[in-house]
């Protein structure tokens, strides 16, 4: 299914997936550099049939609509993205939370929360005060080493799942990061000593089956754990 978004700076499309019933929450997921492509899709997918009304917004859509890049092509993919700016994504992500929360029945009364994904990862963080998200869940996400103190001033509850072996955050990055999260209620973060980046994505060489369902099952736990939270 597709969600459209209207805004004054132009219109763009999320991939949506809505559960069987009625919504328990909603989620936005914001996807790596090489758009909405299946892996996105999938964990969209994935996230409707536990019961939440689940969008991944276009974030490529002022480069070109629908881009999709192989993995293999991941120069290009960069390219796409450097054509944007910081708050440009950040917006297209808080529209499309208030888009998903009028298109679902109770939106409105409905807590969110947004699942990044890699390149996702910071403008998620910088996008949810706007987007009034409850929560945040972030896989492998390689920009947040610039964005530490948003992350630690955010203010809702938050899970990052991390790689031991990934470059893109290296132990000193992990370190500081458990120390500016240390005493806030509910921020984990998560370090799988077996697993690269992207080690959740089916479709990469670096999935891991393991750290991938325990990344998964986690969570899962920890959106109705934030969301039960934020609706008593």
């Amino acid at each position: 299914m597709t969600l459209k978004i209207q805004t004054e700076k132009g219109n763009f499309t999320a991939y949506l997936a809505l559960p069987e019933g009625p919504a328990k929450g909603l989620i936005i997921v914001t996807q790596e550099i090489y758009g909405v492509n299946k892996e996105v899709r999938r964990v969209t997918d994935w996230l409707a049939r536990a019961g939440y009304a689940a969008a991944a917004p276009d974030l490529l859509w002022r480069v070109a609509p629908n881009l999709d890049f192989e993995y293999a092509d991941r120069d290009n993919a960069r390219k796409a993205i450097g054509q944007l700016q910081s708050d440009q994504i950040v917006s297209d992500i808080a529209q499309t939370a208030q888009a998903l929360r009028a298109h679902i029945p109770q939106g409105e009364n409905l807590p969110l929360a947004i699942v990044a994904l890699g390149w996702g990862g910071l403008y998620s963080y910088q996008a949810a005060s706007l987007a009034t998200a409850a929560a945040i869940v972030s896989y492998y996400p390689g920009n947040l080493p610039n964005g530490i103190d948003t992350a630690s001033s955010i203010g809702i509850p938050q899970q990052i799942h991390l790689a031991y072996h990934d470059e893109r955050t290296k132990p000193e990055f992990r370190r500081s990061l458990r120390e500016a999260l240390a005493g806030l209620d509910d921020a984990e973060v998560i370090v799988y000593p077996d697993a690269d980046h992207g080690f959740a994505n089916r479709d990469r060489t670096e999935f891991h089956t393991e750290s991938a369902e325990l990344a998964d099952n986690r969570t899962l736990e920890f959106l109705a754990r934030s969301f039960k939270y934020s609706l008593a």
